[in-house]
């Protein structure tokens, strides 16, 4: 049992080193409920702490003798912290309490870490936690909280927020219903009922201790009375994220981090008492969202399926009926002709195939013709005309009449220009994209290849998606990073792009590749679109890649044995194309 036992607190949070195994049984067997606390950096106190590599070790932390930063991106690193929580798994702590993850940035580290790999090494922790059976809290790091990460952890543990006035921070927590757990280490004489009114406006419950972090002095506000958590539900398997070509700059680190409290020699409570793991917000079958008006077209049912996974629908009906002149719009299915065959498709299905479609239109119901083939199935919903890297100089009669004929079956149109990875003058995209719905009025939107990861051109692409959105009603805009690149692309205000390319290059690449950045998760999958070419030939390679676009998180992906120079100019052969479309 804790040394120091608080009368109505059954969570503990208590060092995974300093605390028996017998201690953390005896919790279990009396209803209470142990998180494993350790530290994700070097003490060169610990049992483990031989086997860190001497080349992952960085600076010394500042006030804190035998302690240094470490490389979090390394696989040695990495290991050393999976066997750490699989030894807490084993003693029967129920989640963890990672400590020292705010180093990144200026902190001086040692090391080029950014807030994009800090957020890397988050979620490895947290997958791994979670592929162990336990929950896990986020420990300070709030420049890194935002409510397309929150998902990551199942509650927080803050300390002096309330002193440094941050607990504001904590507001996504608080928007997901998670448990905020604040600990002060300030000279105030105690919580008075004014202080704990305002640090409870925060979602957050408040502790004062002694830096030491003996078990008294001790003041506290009024603390909840707490289930015992349940161990966050294993997720699906999602390989370490790729580094991202540039970091978000919308998650700027402290000027200088705070480091954490060292554990005392004692099994004493460490901090605030932890809350018990809640599931994160999801698509919820509790609510439906019912949208009526909606313009007939594919964009436009396409984006408000979209915004219905975005906000947490688990039922949605859209239809093109009005309001007028009956006052019913319910009282007829979608009249445009295919939109509720489409508005089904999409519904029923996480993932469609979005095709890169450069080749010259064609006509006829054969092989060869790869138009045919492409519209000629219930899985492929995007395609791309591309008629002279970008719209030419004239109007192209054969391809007003496939554009035509691809909308009439349902698909959305997208045409190609390039942005010269950001330097190309935003005038003469602009050019190419009123060239575009001058010749080809049906066009759906614009996709934008050689898309820039820097988050400095993210104006310049709002530029264009709002000149692209200004064109027609409606209209949808794809960017081809090619490669995963930083969330501010998805995270700004307005204007962003409705899908994004992370991912162009060949099966081998995908097959290696680490996955897309954690941020990724907490937007819908139909934002993300993958491009695998130069697969081998074979039913086994197509699936295989189709397989990892679902667990990757792509709701649009295209797999083709094509090989460069150019793989986009046909179609996979007439059998694995069957089976492609077969399996999406």
């Amino acid at each position: 049992m804790p040394t120091h036992q608080i009368a109505g607190v059954k969570v503990y949070s208590i060092d995974l080193f300093d605390t028996a195994n017998a201690t953390v049984t005896a919790m279990n067997a009396a209803g209470l409920v142990p998180i494993c606390y350790f530290s994700t950096q070097f003490e060169n106190w610990r049992p483990d702490s031989a086997s860190f590599p001497a080349s992952a070790l960085g600076s010394i932390i500042s006030g804190w003798a035998g302690e240094r930063y470490v490389d979090t991106r390394t696989a040695e690193i990495r290991n050393i912290m999976t066997a750490r929580i699989q030894l807490c798994k084993a003693k029967g702590f129920k989640a963890i309490d990672p400590d020292n993850t705010d180093c990144y940035g200026t902190c001086n580290s040692g090391f080029p870490l950014t807030s994009t790999t800090a957020l890397q090494y988050l979620q490895f922790l947290s997958d791994t936690a979670r592929a162990n059976g336990m929950g896990i809290g986020l420990k300070n790091t709030l420049n890194l909280i935002s409510s397309t990460t929150v998902s990551m952890w199942d509650f927080a543990i803050n300390e002096q927020c309330y002193q440094h006035n941050e607990c504001g921070m904590y507001a996504p927590f608080k928007a997901a219903g998670k448990p905020i757990f604040n600990v002060e280490y300030t000279s105030l004489s105690k919580f008075n009922s004014n202080a704990c009114a305002k640090v409870n406006t925060y979602g957050t419950v408040s502790i004062r201790k002694a830096l030491s972090l003996q078990f008294t002095p001790r003041d506290a506000c009024a603390l909840p009375k707490l289930a015992s958590p349940s161990p966050s539900p294993k997720p699906s398997p999602r390989p370490s994220p790729k580094p991202s070509p540039s970091p978000s700059p919308k998650l700027s680190p402290r000027p200088s981090p705070k480091p954490s409290p060292k554990p005392s020699p004692s099994p004493s409570p460490k901090h605030s008492p932890s809350p018990s793991p809640k599931p994160s917000p999801s698509p919820s079958p509790k609510f439906w969202q019912l949208v009526y008006e909606v313009p007939p077209t594919p964009e436009a049912l396409y984006k408000a399926l979209m915004l219905s996974k975005a906000r947490r629908a688990g039922w949605v009906y859209v239809t093109d009926d009005s309001i007028t002149p009956d006052g019913n719009p319910w009282d007829t299915l979608p009249s445009a002709p295919g939109l509720w065959d489409l508005e089904v498709r999409l519904t029923s299905t996480t993932q469609q195939i979005g095709v890169p479609s450069y080749y010259y239109p064609c006509f006829t119901s054969t092989a060869t013709c790869h138009w045919s083939r492409t519209s000629g199935n219930d899985a492929t919903r995007v395609v791309i005309i591309n008629p002279a890297s970008g719209p030419g100089t004239a109007v192209d009669s054969n391809y007003v009449t496939i554009v035509n004929n691809m909308k009439a079956a349902g698909l959305i149109v997208l045409a190609y220009t390039y942005t010269g990875y950001g330097a190309r003058a935003a005038a003469t995209v602009q050019a190419d994209i009123d060239k575009y719905y001058n010749f080809y009025q049906n066009i759906s939107g614009i996709f934008l290849d050689e898309g820039s990861t820097d988050c400095v051109t993210l104006p310049y692409y709002q530029q264009l998606v709002a000149y692209t959105k200004s064109k027609a009603q409606n209209s949808l805009t794809a960017l081809n990073w090619g490669t995963q690149g930083p969330e501010c692309f998805l995270s700004a205000a307005a204007n962003t792009p409705d899908i994004i390319i992370n991912f162009e290059d060949t099966y081998s690449a995908y097959s290696s590749w680490s996955g897309p950045a954690a941020w990724t998760a907490a937007y819908p999958a139909h934002r993300f679109w993958h491009l695998v070419h130069s697969a081998p030939a074979n039913a086994v390679a197509f699936g295989s890649a189709l397989g990892l676009a679902r667990a990757r998180h792509a709701g649009w992906v295209y797999v083709t044995n094509d090989v460069m120079n150019n793989p986009w100019d046909t179609l996979p052969a007439a059998a694995l194309w069957s089976n492609e479309t077969a399996i999406v």
